[in-house]
């Protein structure tokens, strides 16, 4: 599935994409759900959830809180969500796509947006059902945490669910060095300086990794009540990673031990205090 978007993508990009390759894309995202990744059956499963609480599909208000290249918000417009909406610092990825989507069959917004002074959303208080955000916290320094989450108290709306899975410091690996527990003992200006000059720099620009309870007092203070769930992702398939990679082979080993019967509540423990947490608020 993430290949079928990034190739459509890449059309919007062109300039290519015509509303035969929309009709088909549209197509494809219904075809075989439970085939997708794990982050996007999340997203349907949340969604779903909010239309039984009483909100229309056509209704649902939905904002990607670090959007990227915007493949998820493709996604949920593909799956006739109307009013799917993102915003990412680095705009260039999305340049563009505004209009070249707009002019496709059953695409009534401009989804993506860009930040305001201050790094505030051009939304409505209190008119989001439903926010999310892949791998963007970790990237956040603490004054911008503040931001993220006030914003998120002020988007959301009475009937909503906030989701974010990302890395802390609690993660035994380390995705973007690539490393395991090097993380835990060297403090953050040790750290950054164990690399080379060019990675070193976006370390320090880009990284942010903080313990699970830094993230659960912030989480409690602006949003309120919580619940960590990444153990629903525990014998989910591994998506972005090319087989034979580090972070691979010990995901293998791990479910390996997981299916000993002995070994399995001790597994899910470690899991929930060290792999990438799923942090989710309900407001219904």
């Amino acid at each position: 599935m993430i290949k079928e978007l990034s190739n459509f993508r890449k059309k919007l990009l062109d300039g290519n994409v015509s509303n035969v390759d929309w009709s088909h894309l549209k197509t494809t995202v219904r075809h075989d759900p439970e085939n997708l990744p794990t982050h996007l059956k999340l997203y349907l499963s949340d969604l779903k959830k909010i239309e039984l609480a009483g909100v229309s599909k056509d209704k649902i208000v939905i904002f990607d809180h670090g959007c990227g290249s915007g493949l998820s918000i493709i996604f949920l417009l593909a799956c006739g969500y109307k009013n799917v909406f993102g915003v990412d610092p680095k705009t260039h990825k999305y340049k563009n796509l505004n209009d070249r989507l707009s002019k496709l069959d059953g695409v009534t917004v401009k989804p993506f947006l860009s930040y305001l002074s201050g790094n505030k959303i051009g939304l409505a208080p209190g008119s989001v059902n439903y926010i999310y955000s892949n791998q963007v916290m970790e990237h956040l320094s603490d004054t911008d945490l503040i931001t993220y989450l006030t914003e998120e108290q002020r988007l959301k709306s009475d009937k909503s669910i906030i989701r974010h899975s990302f890395p802390t410091r609690n993660t035994f690996f380390e995705t973007h060095t690539k490393t395991i527990l090097l993380h835990w003992l060297a403090p953050r200006l040790l750290f950054v300086r164990l690399f080379g000059a060019k990675k070193r720099v976006w370390l320090e620009n880009n990284l942010f990794l903080r313990w699970d309870r830094c993230y659960e007092e912030a989480f409690e203070r602006y949003l309120g009540p919580f619940s960590q769930e990444n153990i629903g992702r525990i014998a989910a398939p591994s998506e972005h990673m090319e087989d034979g990679n580090a972070k691979s082979i010990l995901r293998a080993c791990f479910l390996k031990l997981m299916e000993m019967p002995a070994l399995t509540p001790l597994m899910r423990l470690i899991y929930r205090n060290l792999a990438t947490k799923e942090f989710v608020h309900r407001s219904f």
